[in-house]
């Protein structure tokens, strides 16, 4: 039997894709997505296809002596959540519980990436990983399942599992999102934009590459059972970003107007402590401003 390997579940997405690229190749590496992936060691499936997707947590499990696995998949959008409840919730929590069931009397570390927008920011605006939480969203309520779900498993089944709540991430390769959403509107040279929400929202960000090393870290040398906020630790006002975007670009006379009634599912203000996962290794390797530069000279580039 071999040693060790490594499984990304999710590995096509924003943040599975950019994982594969910095994770220890000393290990070997598995990959699944819906999506094909030009390497092999991959399986291209919908990990709701249960069937399959156990038959290749089996075949791993019986193959090598420990399993360390990312959980990266399941609902991403709010917007998707928030009209079709049901199937996001299905598809978020069934394939996350079978693969805790699939775990169960096997050698494994799981990181699960949940969301930083599971906390109560009805009131509150700062949350360490001791906060009151409270789902505004189907996506943030799957997430916050699939937290319960875990621990329960650690609880019961000695299985270590540990927490990332991730809060906002941008990097060059996002594809959605407030950055890019914005960088694509000022792209078309519009003198008038609308954004999304009320002009006043605080958001939480950290570049992809930094949310990568932090699931290394928390995979590397967090407790089993434990929780770990994924965050820069700093707010940062949407209002305030939008104008650092037209600096960057060097685009001046544009009239951003806040639509407020396209917010359902969302909050206004929130960021995370992210002392408890410094205290284990965690250190972003750049400051924001200069990934912020980068990010978006190189989204505006797809657009001109």
């Amino acid at each position: 039997m071999k040693k060790n390997c490594s499984l990304i579940i999710g590995s096509t997405g924003f943040i599975g894709s950019s994982l594969l690229k910095i994770i220890d190749t000393e290990k070997e590496i598995f990959t699944i997505s819906r999506s094909h992936l030009d390497r092999s060691n991959h399986f291209q499936i919908d990990i709701y296809n249960l069937k399959v997707f156990k038959e290749i947590l089996f075949r791993l499990s019986d193959e090598y002596e420990k399993l360390d696995i990312y959980f990266l998949a399941g609902e991403s959008s709010v917007d998707s959540s928030v009209s079709k409840p049901v199937s996001s919730f299905s598809e978020s929590v069934i394939p996350f519980l079978t693969l805790l069931e699939s775990m169960k009397n096997k050698s494994s570390t799981i990181v699960y990436s949940s969301t930083g927008a599971i906390y109560d920011s009805r009131e509150e605006t700062c949350f360490n990983e001791n906060s009151a939480l409270y789902p505004p969203s189907p996506y943030a309520a799957s997430k916050h399942a699939c937290e319960g779900i875990a621990m329960s498993y650690h609880e019961t089944y000695d299985l270590d599992v540990r927490i990332a709540r991730i809060f906002s991430v941008f990097g060059p390769k996002m594809n959605r999102f407030f950055i890019y959403d914005f960088i694509e509107k000022i792209s078309k040279d519009e003198r008038s934009i609308q954004l999304f929400g009320t002009g006043k929202q605080v958001r939480d960000y950290l570049h992809v590459d930094d949310v990568c090393r932090g699931l290394l870290t928390i995979m590397e040398n967090g407790t089993a059972g434990e929780v770990y906020n994924l965050s820069s630790g700093k707010p940062t006002s949407l209002t305030k970003l939008s104008d650092r975007i037209m600096e960057i670009l060097e685009i001046g006379d544009v009239e951003i107007s806040w639509d407020a009634t396209q917010t359902i599912g969302t909050r206004d203000r929130w960021y995370g402590n992210n002392s408890k996962i410094k205290e284990i290794g965690f250190k972003r390797k750049e400051n924001f401003d200069d990934q912020l530069q980068s990010t978006v000279r190189e989204i505006y580039s797809k657009f001109n």
